[in-house]
């Protein structure tokens, strides 16, 4: 029996010590960051900012790899299942992690699955239509959607996406009937919009700053809680009288559970150096985003209220499966 003891107690002991020298020696290879949606994006230009500005804060290179599909549940479910080392993390919103697991079967559900390392930036919402579009207003277009049910498109980066569940609000709230066109990323439905494929899009507003810019597309309504310096001509969604509808998008870095603490304390401190550098101020400030810092602990407290929060969302919208 003691002879027993003794090497459950020595068993512990290498197993903790293997974790501490894991911890005090990590990183020693690349880290993969896996984005939830395709290259181009908003998320894919997100994360090649951290990868890049990281470079000066991490002592080992951030490779970012795109794995688009499942309103983002595809990405983060590669993430969940990694081996929780910290070589493999995810930059994902908050519907992807708090939504996403009241619609399907997936390998995470609560916030207890995954460990929350750090939120980085919450990046807002616009309603965007072609240059040419008939309706030079947001409540035009809602009109216009009232009176033919159906026939306005509007595009999102995926179903159960923070964007869908804005698209179903403004439907909800204002009593609209608009056709919800889910693509697998912005990058999809930046094209579709220009090609005439749907009436609308929303989305973040640096993918679609640039044909804002050569006027090929014109900005309806923002959902940032102030109208925005970058086009302040653009009314809020709240000013419109449809304030749910402004939901902007958080993104955070997450890692698989039982990832150990002290690696869950180098990344973060690594990340929460580049989001305090002014390469990514001014990155953020380019593309009319704002830094919101979380540490661990409170990020996954206001993931617990999202998971709630959005399970009555679902509920209500009918959106689980």
């Amino acid at each position: 029996m003691r002879i027993a003891r003794w090497m459950l107690v020595l068993t512990v002991a290498v197993t903790v010590c293997g974790i501490t020298a894991d911890a005090a020696a990590y990183p020693d290879k690349p880290i993969t960051l896996v984005v939830p949606f395709p290259a181009g994006g908003g998320a894919d230009l997100i994360a090649r900012n951290l990868a890049e500005i990281g470079k000066t804060h991490f002592p080992q290179p951030i490779a970012v790899v795109n794995r688009p599909g499942g309103g983002g549940s595809v990405a983060a479910s590669e993430v969940v299942r990694a081996r929780p080392d910290g070589y493999t993390l995810g930059l994902m919103t908050m519907s992807i992690m708090t939504l996403q697991p009241h619609r399907v079967a997936l390998p995470y559900k609560t916030p207890d699955d995954y460990a929350s390392v750090i939120e980085i930036i919450n990046v807002p919402v616009v309603l965007v239509v072609r240059a040419d579009a008939p309706w030079k207003t947001a409540r035009e277009m809602i009109e216009a959607a009232k009176k033919e049910p159906g026939k306005i498109r509007i595009g999102s980066p995926g179903i159960g996406t923070t964007v869908h569940i804005a698209i179903e609000i403004l439907k909800d709230q204002s009593g609209s009937d608009v056709t919800h066109v889910p693509f697998a990323g912005n990058a999809e439905s930046i094209p579709a919009l220009l090609g005439g494929h749907v009436e609308a899009i929303m989305l973040h507003p640096s993918d679609v700053l640039p044909h804002l810019r050569a006027g090929k597309a014109r900005f309806l309504a923002t959902s940032e809680k102030k109208r925005s310096s970058v086009y302040p001509d653009v009314p809020t969604f709240a000013e419109l009288g449809f304030p749910d509808a402004g939901i902007g998008v958080y993104y955070s870095v997450f890692a698989p559970k039982g990832t150990p603490p002290g690696v869950i304390r180098t990344l973060h401190d690594g990340f929460k150096k580049v989001i305090e550098s002014d390469a990514f101020r001014k990155f953020a400030r380019e593309t009319s985003a704002n830094i919101e810092y979380r540490g661990p602990a409170e990020l996954k407290r206001e993931l617990e209220k999202d998971y709630v929060f959005f399970g009555k969302v679902a509920e209500k919208l009918k959106l689980k499966r």
